[in-house]
C-alpha cells in the first residue's frame, strides 16, 4: 500500500513539474519576444534620430532586433562598426546617437530582462539573473535558454518541497 502510494506522489511532483516548466517555457518565450518589441522600439527611434533615410529606419531596426535575438550577439555586433564607420566617414553625429542608442539598450536590457524574465517565468529575477550567469559560464551561449528553465525545475521542486502554491514563495 505504501509502494502505491509513493509512486502515485512521485506522479504528482512529476505532473507539477512539468506543468510548472511548460509555464515557464510559455513565459521565456513571451519574455523574449516583448523584449524584442522594445529593442526594436529604441532602435527605430535611435536610429531615426541618426539620421539614416527613414525608409530604412524600419527594415535595419527589425535586423538588429533579430540579431540581438541570437545569443552571444547582440545589437553592438551591428551597431558598434556601424557607429565606428560613421566616424571614420566624418558623421560624429551619427556616431554619438548609435552609441548612445546602444548603451541605452545595453543597460535598459540589464534591468527590464531579468524582471521581465523573473515574472514570467515565476522565479524571482534575482535566480534568474544568477541561473543564466551561472549556465552561461557552463555551458557556453546555451546557458542562456537552459539556466532559466533549470531555475524553473528547482523553483518548482523547492515549491513541492515547500507546500507552496506561488512559485515566488
Amino acid at each position: 500500500m505504501e509502494k502505491k502510494n509513493n509512486k502515485e506522489k512521485a506522479k504528482q511532483i512529476a505532473k507539477d513539474v512539468g506543468k510548472d516548466l511548460g509555464r515557464g517555457v510559455k513565459g521565456f518565450l513571451k519574455a523574449k519576444v516583448l523584449m524584442f518589441f522594445i529593442t526594436f522600439i529604441i532602435l527605430v527611434v535611435g536610429i531615426a534620430i541618426s539620421g539614416t533615410t527613414w525608409w530604412l529606419v524600419a527594415p535595419v531596426a527589425l535586423l538588429i532586433a533579430f540579431v540581438d535575438l541570437l545569443p552571444v550577439l547582440g545589437c553592438g555586433v551591428v551597431l558598434v562598426p556601424w557607429a565606428i564607420v560613421a566616424l571614420i566617414c566624418d558623421n560624429e553625429y551619427m556616431c554619438i546617437v548609435l552609441a548612445i542608442t546602444y548603451l541605452v539598450l545595453l543597460v535598459g536590457r540589464q534591468i527590464i530582462e531579468p524582471k521581465l524574465l523573473g515574472d514570467s517565468i515565476g522565479v524571482r529575477p534575482l535566480v534568474t539573473f544568477l541561473f543564466t550567469v551561472v549556465g552561461t559560464w557552463a555551458i557556453g551561449p546555451a546557458g542562456l535558454i537552459v539556466g532559466p528553465l533549470v531555475a524553473v525545475i528547482l523553483t518548482s521542486i523547492i515549491r513541492l518541497i515547500k507546500g507552496s502554491k506561488d512559485p515566488r514563495d
